[in-house]
């Protein structure tokens, strides 16, 4: 090979190629630690605004939740975060019909909106006098509301029955974070009434719009999941 030089090859020893690997794991490890550092830049934390958001959220409430958060960076790679939130979760007697006649009643009195509804695992019957009846297992309504600071907060209620116990009723809002940079156009109200679980005439299982805003945010998209 070039010149008329014999070429000899040197085979690597075992210790040679243990530090080959070795020297190699390391290199791709620095590699993945500087592509880790590269994509998981974290989302701002919850400044004095989104403490005074989750205030109002609480304050604008027909009930009283039993968590509450002013939301923050979620774990994990990219810039995603959570908006300031509230929960409840409470066992109530009636039907999911009477659960969200009452929850929605108390709701529009303390100023939300019902935008959505659903009727889910309906059954149908007839009564002892032989009328027939649609019954919904489980209801979904979400709702709107204007917070002080002009910002929009939503909820999503979900209420439940079975026959053999009592119901219950679960509830979940939330409002902007600091940093959406966009608020959402307002939502027109749906007519509940309308729903075959509360005795509509022509069978829709669903009416309205889901809300627009959900309990987390990335900050780099432009449009609202």
């Amino acid at each position: 090979m070039g010149c008329g030089h014999a070429v000899t090859r040197v085979e690597p020893t075992r210790h040679a190629r243990t530090l080959r690997r070795r020297a190699s794991a390391v290199g791709l490890a620095a590699v993945l630690v500087l592509l880790a550092a590269c994509t998981t830049e974290k989302a701002e934390p919850a400044n004095d605004l989104d403490e005074s958001r989750r205030a109002d959220l609480v304050a604008s409430l027909w009930f009283v939740p039993s968590g509450s958060s002013a939301g923050g960076p979620v774990v994990g790679p990219g810039r995603s975060y959570e908006r300031p939130s509230v929960h409840w979760f409470s066992q109530t007697p009636g039907t999911a019909t009477e659960i969200v006649e009452r929850q929605v009643g108390e709701a529009r009195a303390a100023g939300w909106v019902p935008i959505y509804g659903e009727c889910a695992h309906l059954v149908s019957g007839e009564t002892e006098d032989g009328e027939a009846f649609v019954r919904a297992d489980e209801i979904t309504v979400h709702l709107a509301r204007t917070q002080p600071d002009g910002s929009p907060a939503y909820a999503e209620l979900v209420a439940r029955s079975d026959r053999r116990r009592d119901g219950e009723i679960l509830v979940d809002a939330h409002t902007m974070y600091h940093l959406d940079s966009a608020t959402p156009a307002p939502v027109e109200e749906a007519p509940l009434p309308a729903l075959l679980c509360f005795g509509g005439d022509d069978g829709r299982e669903v009416v309205g719009a889901e809300m627009p805003l959900s309990v987390k945010g990335h900050v780099d998209k432009q449009s609202w999941e």
